[in-house]
């Protein structure tokens, strides 16, 4: 976790996309999840697990609201 915080504290979402073709093939999924794209050229590519299996969705909590995303077309 200390090393996640140092990584992604103060960096800023530029862009959200999903991933493409070629990136599911190599990955060998079949969903397109969603990919966050920070400052620096970071992305963050949601999973549906921690072993990678697929992509699927992602909790969104903030001080007004709670949401379900998700991450897959």
């Amino acid at each position: 976790m200390k090393r996640i915080k140092e990584i992604l504290v103060g960096k800023k979402i530029v862009g959200i996309r999903n991933l493409n073709k070629d990136e599911m093939e190599m990955f060998g999924w079949y969903k397109n999840p969603m990919v966050i794209v920070l400052d620096d050229k970071s992305q963050i590519v949601l999973q549906a697990d921690d072993e990678g299996n697929d992509g699927g969705a992602a909790f969104l909590h903030t001080p007004t609201e709670q949401h379900i995303m998700y991450t897959t077309q």
